[in-house]
């Protein structure tokens, strides 16, 4: 029993400390002209990782795990019954289990995607992933909308810095520009992701998840 909680505190300790590296980077990393300057390894990292993970990922993937890292579920909401009546209805849509039971998302890692399936195994209660969803949704944002068009920027130029080949690139980030310069940020996944990945996920913050939902997963990742 002894060895078990220390494998499994070993375990949390060392993805708690990828997390906090990359956060700590993000936080510390310079300014200018009160823009935020990402390392270039942090973008590397972000891009790769998306694209080894989930190769049909799109411009647009990319844009939605960048934007929900930065600021969550992007709508604010309340009323609990009305998340569990949604999640409910996403537990009887088909799933593909080679979506992970939960990720780190964009950059900074700040928010985790929990993979419904957790609830549909009877890993964790909807009650729970509804109630821990509900409170990220109204934790305070680290960045303001322009910071995160300034780091999104370099992003892009990132990709195209390095070649990276993406099915509608230039159709893509001509919509997200376009987007954004009407005030608007959230953008849904492709449908090329939708149809082969069938991502039922909620979007957690990083403390409550290793809080609140970590420990009751962490032993059936493996």
């Amino acid at each position: 029993m002894e060895v078990d909680t220390m494998r499994k505190a070993v375990k949390i300790l060392a993805v708690v400390f990828v997390w906090v590296a990359i956060t700590i980077n993000i936080s510390v990393a310079q300014k200018n002209n009160g823009k935020i300057k990402l390392d270039e390894w942090q973008i590397e990292y972000f891009v790769k990782k998306n694209l080894r993970d989930f190769p049909q990922s799109t411009l647009q993937d990319l844009y939605k795990s960048f934007f929900q890292s930065v600021f969550g579920p992007e709508h604010l909401v309340s009323d609990k019954e009305k998340v569990m009546s949604f999640i409910d209805w996403e537990l009887t849509q088909e799933f593909n289990y080679v979506y992970p039971i939960y990720e780190s998302v964009g950059v900074s890692g700040d928010f985790v995607r929990v993979n419904l399936s957790n609830v549909l195994n009877g890993y964790i209660t909807k009650e729970r992933l509804a109630d821990c969803f509900i409170r990220s949704s109204k934790v305070e944002h680290k960045h303001t909308l322009e910071e995160f068009y300034a780091m999104w920027v370099q992003v892009t130029n990132w990709i195209e810095k390095n070649n990276v080949t993406l099915d509608n690139y230039d159709k893509d980030k001509k919509f997200i520009d376009e987007l954004i310069a009407k005030g608007e940020y959230a953008w849904v996944h492709s449908n090329g992701y939708r149809s082969y990945y069938k991502p039922h996920y909620r979007i957690v913050e990083k403390e409550i998840f290793f809080k609140e939902i970590y420990p009751f997963i962490t032993d059936r990742k493996d």
